[in-house]
């Protein structure tokens, strides 16, 4: 797809917003979230502290027994999860009285074709371009135009880990980002992409390298505090950036 016909799909609240974001938080840090089961062995302590950090949610994170605080930025990529995405983050934020800043999602689809307005009017959208693969060395957010995002095999990288470039994060931390065939920290199991097969581990896991080496190239970094995690990227212990 061409890059006119890409920013043609996208609405223009959608440009107006990454617009809004683009260096945001430049040379500052942030923290992707997935939803492995690793999280269950977090003391819980230590995820309280990160409510003082800028963090991306995806999918149902929420709905981790006892999650502690509302993330800063929330992140789904699958049209068939996006309903139930949607009312767990709403349901979440009434309970709270608290709202997520912003809410992006990543399809391969034009939002004026299946997102039936105004039902998903808060979730800011980018198109996820068939062709683009983020194993092969695919990525966005770092000097294109926004208007993109390769196919990453999973919504942290299909669209948090681009979403975080694009705003400028130097150190982008992963946690609860297992890659492992054992399901989810919460309960709901339901999800489109709940558990994989091995060859799909071994692609995120390719996927893992191409962003690393994306972000390397400039000047950025991409680390993984995942206990237990099987991501090809450098490790280091939660406790010990928190204490940092």
């Amino acid at each position: 797809v061409a890059s006119e016909e890409r920013r043609a799909l996208m609405r223009k609240r959608d440009h107006d917003l990454f617009d809004h974001y683009h260096n945001r938080y430049l040379g500052r840090r942030c923290w992707v979230i997935g939803t492995g089961p690793s999280l269950l062995k977090v003391d819980p302590a230590l995820l309280a502290r990160l409510k003082g950090e800028i963090t991306f949610g995806v999918n149902f994170l929420v709905k981790v027994p006892g999650w502690p605080f509302t993330p800063t930025f929330y992140c789904a990529s699958e049209i068939d999860d996006l309903a139930r995405v949607d009312s767990t983050v709403k349901e979440w934020e009434s309970s709270r009285n608290e709202q997520v800043e912003a809410k992006f999602f990543g399809c391969m689809y034009s939002p004026n074709a299946y997102l039936p307005p105004p039902a998903y009017n808060d979730w800011t959208w980018v198109y996820r371009e068939h062709g683009r693969n983020m194993q092969n060395g695919d990525f966005s957010g770092l000097e294109e135009p926004f208007d993109w995002v390769a196919e990453g095999y999973g919504v942290v990288f299909d669209i948090a880990l681009p979403v975080a470039c694009w705003m400028g994060f130097k150190q982008v931390y992963l946690l609860g980002c297992d890659a492992t065939q054992v399901g989810h920290a919460h309960p709901d199991d339901a999800s489109s992409r709940s558990r994989g097969n091995r060859g799909r581990q071994d692609t995120v896991q390719r996927c893992a390298l191409g962003a690393m080496n994306a972000m390397k190239a400039h000047g950025r970094e991409l680390l993984d505090c995942t206990e237990g995690g099987t991501l090809p990227l450098p490790k280091v212990g939660l406790v010990s950036v928190l204490r940092g």
